[in-house]
């Protein structure tokens, strides 16, 4: 089998949460050293701190014990990453993953500042864990998300539609590790029960109608060695190469499509509206407040229903047609802010020589930038002598100076009558 390349950070990545976690030979002592690591940790921007507990139910021959061990939570301010440390392992986890280079220079930081306080002898463990969160498109399931090998027997063949889950997949690596991949439909919450972050917020919100589909990839090895800080990150960057390499051996090219194919969309676009990759939400609310629109108006500009622009605005993913047209609009929306300061409200009804107004411009399907342009410049030019006039106004009903006012009322004396 011909192992697919990593994938590249996507454009519009499914990823939500990504741990991290060393288990380490016991520091029974560690409460003894949390002071010291909670006060670099806050230093290296983990400001927030929290004692707290645990509990996990431990099997042996005597039975089964509840385990209860105390955590020490660093997490940032906006908590969207932090570092869990108990007397037997380090964490680090987060919600607002970048790269793992990114990842790995923060794990790096807070290994080595737990290493330089509390002294950890040996390492007993590395696991990397990945878990990707959608809600599929309402035309399509899960399946279409997923490579033909992975959906089990062929769905159409026996009349079957959108299957809730399907088989997990546990395999030996070339690392020495063992990765178990677990795909499925979660119809309550959206990370697997065993991973709730009690302290970190999901970057992304997804809407209550429909399941949500999780793929989570979960690569770990188990072997005893001395503790170091270089050697951990050696052995996690061989983890993730593989989890990386079964994503793309896992999700279908309609999925890479569906989430990364905007990258050359966006790269083709000017340098202010590719800085960042935007969600739905944050584009429908450029778009209204820059154009002055309502929910109604936008709908009809992008061609869905009023619906569709409440769930988008609730976090609801965007289809790839609606991004692209959403960032077709936003790119009228730079220009527009490239030419005036004000937003576009009532001149967006102005009509043109040709009796045609931006709002119906906006609404060609597909959208046509060659009569934008100069509708815009009558637009700022429109705008511009609008402020012009204002200011004039607003000149002339300023109040009078006190001389002003003192002269203004002899000229407009009422003389004395006769007597």
């Amino acid at each position: 089998m011909t192992t697919e390349p990593p994938v590249e950070k996507l454009a519009r990545s499914p990823l939500v949460y990504v741990v991290a976690q060393v288990r380490i030979g016991a520091v029974l002592k560690m409460g003894d050293y949390v002071p010291e690591i909670q006060e670099h940790m806050r230093q290296a921007g983990y400001a927030l701190y929290r004692l707290g507990e645990v509990r996990d139910l431990q099997f042996g021959p005597g039975g089964t014990a509840l385990r209860v061990a105390r955590q020490w939570a660093f997490d940032r301010i906006d908590r969207t990453a932090g570092f869990l440390v108990q007397e037997g392992s380090v964490t680090f986890h987060t919600t607002a993953y970048d790269t793992h280079e990114t990842f790995f220079a923060e794990l790096r930081q807070g290994l080595q500042i737990v290493q330089d306080a509390a002294g950890i002898g040996a390492i007993e463990r590395l696991g990397l864990r990945y878990v990707d969160a959608f809600q599929p498109d309402t035309d399509r399931s899960l399946a279409d998300y997923l490579k033909p090998g992975l959906r089990g027997v062929a769905l159409d063949d026996i009349g079957a539609r959108r299957p809730r889950s399907f088989t997990n997949l546990i395999t030996e690596t070339d690392v020495g590790g063992r990765l178990v991949v677990r795909i499925g439909l979660n119809s309550i919450g959206v990370l697997p029960p065993d991973l709730t972050p009690p302290d970190l917020v999901l970057a992304r919100t997804f809407g209550r109608d429909q399941p949500i589909a999780v793929l989570d990839y979960d690569h770990f090895i188990e072997q005893t060695e001395p503790f170091s800080v270089a050697r951990a990150i050696e052995q996690f960057n061989a983890l993730h190469g593989i989890v990386s390499a079964a994503f793309g051996e896992t999700v279908s090219a309609f999925a890479l499509e569906t989430w990364g194919g905007l990258l050359a969309e966006i790269a083709g676009q000017p340098a202010a509206e590719r800085a960042e990759v935007l969600a739905g939400a944050d584009l429908v609310a450029e778009l209204k407040s820059t154009l002055g629109i309502n929910v109604t108006d936008l709908a009809m500009l992008v061609r869905v229903s009023r619906q569709t622009i409440y769930d988008w605005i609730g976090g609801g993913q965007v289809s790839e047609a609606n991004y692209v047209r959403l960032l077709a609009l936003r790119r009228v929306c730079l220009d527009w802010k490239a030419r005036a300061e004000r937003p576009v409200g009532r001149l967006l009804h102005t009509r043109n020589a040709q009796g045609r107004s931006l709002l119906d411009l906006l609404g060609q399907e597909p959208l046509d930038h060659a009569p934008i342009g100069p509708q815009l410049d009558a637009m700022a030019a429109k705008a511009a002598a609008q402020a012009e006039e204002r200011r004039e106004r607003h000149a002339r009903l300023a109040p009078l100076s006190e001389k002003d006012q003192y002269e203004n009322a002899l000229t407009h004396a009422i003389p004395a009558a006769d007597s």
